[in-house]
């Protein structure tokens, strides 16, 4: 995972060192699941409304946990999360223990995965009942869209 945030970051570093002269109308999508996870994308954000560029983030509620948006300088489009999004982090251990679980085995991570990936499907279903959001969006005519790379089916 950590290789990919360099990768994206490089990318968006070498996307705003090339694009001085045009502005561009960004969608960055950025779940609510994890703070760190969010504070990244927001911080991406932020550097992309520096550069001259019209960014809006796309956060969808799925953690009552994560309290911040991420970002000082983007717009913002909230969206609640589904009901079985919220059951589903009600206690949830596995976020927990990320830091401290110590595993010695990469395999020991796949129950957080399947977690995050059950919750990424629960919340993109409820996002496809909102037509009126992807209504905003194709409006919007943006350039581009930035998602991790977990967050694919959305692409």
């Amino acid at each position: 995972m950590r290789s990919s945030s360099l990768l994206l970051t490089v990318l968006l570093c070498i996307f705003i060192l090339n694009s001085n002269a045009k502005k561009y109308k960004i969608l960055m999508f950025s779940p609510k699941f994890a703070h760190s996870h969010v504070t990244y994308m927001g911080k991406i954000a932020d550097t992309l409304v520096e550069a001259g560029h019209d960014v809006t983030v796309f956060l969808p509620e799925q953690s009552k946990n994560v309290k911040t948006n991420g970002t000082k300088l983007a717009k913002i489009i909230g969206m609640p999360a589904a009901p079985k999004v919220l059951k589903q982090f009600q206690g949830d251990v596995y976020f927990e223990n990320t830091w401290t679980a110590g595993t010695q085995n990469p395999l020991g991570q796949k129950p957080l995965m399947s977690f995050v990936a059950d919750t990424m499907a629960m919340q993109c279903e409820e996002l496809m009942k909102h037509d009126e959001i992807f209504e905003y969006f194709k409006n919007e005519n943006f350039d581009l869209g930035i998602v991790e790379i977990f967050d694919i089916r959305l692409l």
